[in-house]
């Protein structure tokens, strides 16, 4: 009974490790970022429409200077006022807008840096006490590469685990794949061996004691 629990641990453990390193890779461009970018995109907007707005009030000013100038010097004036208002305001809620994103966006990027340092703490200390390291596979998260180290004895052995999702109520698969040093293994491994997720730590501590056995 107390190995089901160590073995239901493990899997566990492992779950949530994977279930945050899945996140690390969805976090490539957040809502924050997103959101910073279309707050700059507006700000540059409204400047550019401003800008063109008091070029033709500059313009009313220079034709100001036939009939009924002063009047029209006068309107164009007002709306220059006018306009300046409008832009001084809209820019301000601009701006206002890309510091709450830029501040989103740093939490997130914050958040972001101590959920990596958590997963590598994770995986290190995972790694010291078992001579284990796994890294999922860039392309397929289905795949686990992974290698066992003996420093003293300056042994070592690589191997594959690949997870297969249960179908039409069959139980989950994983499957070993020994990929390097393949004859430091016990016979029975060296071939590669399936077996459920459960049955993973008792077929993993195989491959770590075979590299410490005198």
């Amino acid at each position: 009974a107390g190995g089901g629990s160590s073995s239901s641990s493990s899997s566990s453990a492992l779950r949530a490790l994977q279930a945050k390193y899945d996140r690390l890779k969805r976090l490539r461009q957040t809502d924050a970022e997103r959101a910073l970018e279309e707050a700059q995109a507006a700000w540059k907007k409204k400047q550019e429409a401003h800008r063109a707005a008091l070029a033709a009030v500059q313009r009313q000013l220079e034709e100001a200077g036939g009939p009924g100038g002063a009047a029209k010097a006068a309107r164009a004036l007002e709306a220059a006022r006018a306009e300046k208002e409008a832009m001084a305001s809209e820019l301000r809620e601009a701006q206002l807008a890309r510091q709450v994103a830029e501040r989103e966006r740093d939490t997130l990027l914050a958040a972001n840096e101590a959920l990596t340092e958590e997963v590598e703490r994770t995986h290190d200390t995972y790694a010291a006490l078992t001579s284990v390291r796994a890294v999922p596979d860039d392309a397929d998260p289905d795949v686990l590469h992974c290698s066992a180290r003996n420093r003293g004895a300056r042994k070592h052995v690589r191997y594959d685990l690949r997870f297969t999702a249960g179908t039409g109520g069959g139980a989950a698969e994983l499957r070993l794949v020994p990929t390097t040093n393949v004859g430091l293994l016990p016979s029975y491994l060296q071939g590669g061996a399936r077996f459920t997720p459960d049955e993973a730590p008792r077929f993993v501590a195989k491959t770590v004691d075979a590299l410490y056995r005198e």
